[in-house]
């Protein structure tokens, strides 16, 4: 796992996009896992998912976190062959008990888990992509 705000030294933009870029190339998934309160929604959505068409990381998240309704190319890391996940409405998930939400927070961990077994089970990617994508387009 790698925060790029919490490595020492931090990692700043374009030294991440060049990690991100290196693991995709070198077959290795990149996932970024966020969450966004509930004035972030877009199309009535808050969670769901932001990765390539045909990636099998994307793909086995989506089908627990739905597809979250943006383009992958609109984000830096899709295109450098991550993939986003948008897990959790922070807003409800703040206003749980905290015994509720250690609950949901595991919940959402083991079905993050459970995507990426899948993917990895799915047929390997074409060589130079990992199962969140390839390096596709601007990178900017």
């Amino acid at each position: 796992m790698l925060r790029p705000d919490l490595a020492n030294p931090p990692l700043a933009w374009p030294q991440y996009m060049s990690w991100v870029r290196e693991q995709s190339r070198a077959g290795v998934s990149v996932l970024e896992v966020h969450g966004q309160g509930s004035g972030a929604e877009m199309d009535g959505r808050v969670t769901g998912v932001i990765a390539q068409e045909d990636s099998n990381l994307g793909a086995a998240l989506a089908s627990r976190f739905g597809r979250f309704p943006m383009n992958w190319e609109d984000l830096a890391i899709p295109r450098c062959g991550g993939a986003v996940v948008e897990s959790f409405d922070a807003t409800e998930l703040e206003a749980l008990s905290a015994v509720s939400r250690s609950a949901a927070v595991d919940a959402i961990a083991g079905d993050i888990a459970d995507a990426v077994d899948d993917a990895g089970a799915a047929p390997p990617p074409r060589e130079g992509c990992s199962p969140s994508g390839c390096v596709r387009g601007s990178t900017r």
